[in-house]
């Protein structure tokens, strides 16, 4: 673009040996991939961040968003080997699944520590490992339906009341491919899918707007379809002054996190 050229930017930064710049770009890419669901990309992107990342013992929100981006990434190779969709070898799809539940776990420690902003992160991350059939100490298996729709609608909530519309918006679209993709389940794929359409709308996402008619064709089907799924039951967008850490604890350790 006009601010900068991202590959004149990510050439000299390796010839520089700017590790910072050269994490930052790949981070970038890999919080977009994950957004239109570039499960490969992203998955590639972390694989270069892995063992670059900065690590931190305590929370900022810049290093909560870059666990996360890395988490979805991690657990987003799962979703690629499963549609043949990755070049990463065996090796490198074994370290995601490890990669997956370090995130998710640095997160459920912030939590319990009671730091709000990470929540939602955390619970994404916890619905996405029970989408993909995981679970904290690596064992994988089918994991009940409702199960899997009960942690992503907490983690819907939790982001839309705490303002992160971004957020919502990509749970409520991930739920709604993990009915479509492994249950052909039109009813709940489509309720999520619209309420995803309907967020992002409001957050100004014009091109993934774009993009999400050219992936899913049944959202122009009608006029009405749009107007059909109203996201305000999920509530207010901040937490309420009588919202405590023991809520944040408790939702953390109701899903294993350690």
């Amino acid at each position: 673009g006009i601010a900068m050229d991202e590959d004149i930017l990510l050439k000299e930064a390796l010839e520089s040996d700017n590790s910072m710049v050269v994490q930052s770009i790949y981070l970038q890419k890999a919080i977009l991939a994950n957004y239109f669901n570039d499960f490969s990309g992203a998955g590639e992107m972390a694989s270069l961040i892995w063992n670059n990342a900065q690590t931190s013992a305590s929370c900022n929100f810049m290093t909560g968003v870059t666990y996360f981006a890395l988490g979805l990434s991690s657990l987003g190779v799962s979703r690629a080997v499963a549609k043949d969709e990755t070049k990463l070898d065996r090796r490198t799809v074994r370290r995601a699944k490890r990669e997956s539940r370090r995130y998710i776990k640095k997160l459920s420690n912030w939590v319990k520590q009671g730091e709000p902003n990470v929540h939602h992160m955390f619970l994404i991350l916890k619905a996405e490992q029970l989408a993909c059939g995981g679970t904290d100490n690596g064992s994988k298996g089918v994991i009940a339906k409702s199960v899997v729709q009960k942690a992503y609608d907490e983690a819907i909530s939790v982001s839309k009341r705490s303002g992160f519309l971004q957020n919502a918006a990509l749970a409520n679209e991930r739920a709604g491919r993990f009915f479509l993709e492994n249950y052909d389940d039109k009813d709940w794929g489509h309720l999520y899918i619209g309420r995803a359409h309907e967020l992002y709308s409001e957050w100004g996402a014009t091109a993934k707007l774009d993009h999400m008619k050219r992936e899913y064709p049944f959202l122009m089907e009608s006029k009405e379809f749009l107007g059909r799924y109203s996201t305000q039951r999920f509530g207010k967008r901040r937490f309420s002054s009588s919202a405590s850490v023991n809520h944040w604890k408790s939702s953390s350790e109701s899903f294993g996190g350690e």
